[in-house]
C-alpha cells in the first residue's frame, strides 16, 4: 500500500487548472451536501491529464489519494 510521504511525490505543485490555491494552504472542504470537514493542508495535485470530474486537489486527510474539487475548499 503506498503511503502519504510516497504518494505526495506523485503529484504536482502546481495546480493544472488556474485557481488560488498552492501546496501548503490550509482549506476547509466542504462536500455535496453542505458538511465541512478540516482544516486540511493542500499536499499536491492532479496531472493535467489525469483530471476527472473536475477533482484536482489532493488533501492531507484519511482519504489522500481521493482528489477533491478546488470550488469544495475554503482557505483559513
Amino acid at each position: 500500500m503506498t503511503n502519504l510521504q510516497n504518494f505526495k511525490k506523485q503529484l504536482n505543485s502546481v495546480a493544472p487548472i488556474e485557481c488560488d490555491l498552492k501546496v501548503g494552504d490550509r482549506v476547509i472542504y466542504k462536500n455535496d451536501f453542505g458538511i465541512k470537514f478540516g482544516p486540511f493542508e493542500v499536499i499536491g495535485f492532479e496531472k493535467k491529464e489525469d483530471i476527472s470530474g473536475g477533482r484536482f486537489v489532493y488533501l492531507n486527510s484519511d482519504s489522500y489519494w481521493f482528489p477533491v474539487k478546488a470550488d469544495q475548499l475554503t482557505k483559513q
